[in-house]
């Protein structure tokens, strides 16, 4: 109960208590740098935790900012440049 966070590496998530942590909702941030031979991506946690919250990181730096990021309240979709388009109308 005590677990917001969890970083795995990205082929690890099928680790009993990665399931285990998804499950009771906690969230599982995914670095990409680390590959193991697990192979258990994002696709199988998701078949397996339907309401999973996983996060994809490049590295642990990442996954530091992320965990300091939710820890503060801060949505992770504003700190990426993938900003939509501003449509703009003219009166």
């Amino acid at each position: 109960k005590d677990v917001d966070v969890v970083v795995v590496p990205i082929d690890c998530l099928g680790w009993p208590a990665v399931l285990a942590l998804a499950k009771q909702g906690s969230m599982v941030i995914a670095v990409e740098e680390n590959r193991t031979q697990m192979d258990c991506d994002i696709t199988a946690l998701r078949g397996l935790v339907k309401d999973a919250h996983i996060v994809k990181a490049r590295s642990y730096a990442e996954a530091a900012g992320l965990i300091q990021a939710h820890k503060t309240g801060i949505l992770f979709e504003s700190l990426t440049t993938n900003v939509p388009r501003l449509k703009i109308t003219w009166r």
